[in-house]
């Protein structure tokens, strides 16, 4: 707890709390006006509940996790060549995990933020009764898929600095976009950008049964079961992996 605390008050001045408070809400009051003008059918909750997720996984994810990591380690670099975080009395795995916790909060915070916008947003300004419970889980799926993102970009950009996590966020960006299409219906289980965009789906099928519309959900259900899996493989292993090398490392020669 003590980590985490030390590590909020880092945040202090960078646009990190921006990032994390502000754009949540500016998307999903966009949103709201994007559907405002609609006519209220038994599909609008359906369509507004597949473009959030979409979106959101899509885009913010690759593209924010990306951010998060490279400002976060960015603002050691400037505070001390992230010597601070080598040298100090706390031990390596505590500063590790540390850090790799407070993405998993903020990240959280942020979606916390955009669906509670959405949400009052459809019940006060379009007056569209909506499964809050439905939304809920969805979000909590596209956050437990985001964390093996938050560990790849953070290992990333302790080893080699902000640029290279923003790049591969942006070549996420285009991997999750894909995985939207009928090309990725094949291959999502196996990309970790796919994880965000596809996973949530699961509770849009009770949505769509308690409108009175069927889907059939049976290879879907499977596809999620091996996507689960790979993806809390591969969060063992980045964690894994990421202590062992941080707990060796020695600090980058030059920054970027």
């Amino acid at each position: 707890m003590s980590v985490l605390k030390t590590e909020w008050l880092k945040l202090k001045r960078t646009p990190i709390k921006w990032l994390v408070f502000g754009l949540p809400v500016l998307l999903s009051a966009l949103l709201v006006w994007y559907f405002s003008n609609r006519k209220i059918t038994p599909t609008l909750e359906l369509s507004i509940f597949s473009t959030f997720f979409q979106v959101w996984g899509a885009l913010v994810v690759p593209v924010g996790t990306g951010l998060l990591a490279g400002l976060m380690v960015q603002q050691e670099e400037r505070a001390g060549d992230c010597w601070n975080l080598l040298s100090g009395k706390t031990s390596r795995t505590r500063v590790y995990l540390g850090k790799l916790g407070m993405q998993i909060l903020l990240s959280s915070i942020s979606t916390a933020f955009a669906l509670g916008t959405l949400l009052l947003g459809l019940r006060y300004v379009l007056q569209l009764p909506v499964s809050s419970f439905s939304f809920l889980v969805a979000a909590l799926i596209v956050e437990a898929t985001t964390i093996p993102l938050l560990a790849l970009h953070l290992w990333i950009s302790l080893a080699w600095g902000m640029g290279p996590s923003i790049g591969m966020g942006g070549g996420g960006l285009l991997l999750g976009a894909l995985m939207v299409t009928p090309l990725g219906d094949a291959v999502w289980p196996y990309i970790p950008w796919g994880w965000p965009v596809r996973l949530w789906v699961l509770p849009l099928f009770y949505l769509a049964k308690s409108k009175g519309i069927s889907l059939s959900e049976d290879l879907f259900t499977l596809l999620m079961v091996k996507g689960s899996l790979y993806a809390v493989v591969f969060l063992l292993l980045l964690l894994v992996g990421g202590l062992v090398w941080f707990n060796t490392w020695e600090g980058r020669k030059t920054l970027a």
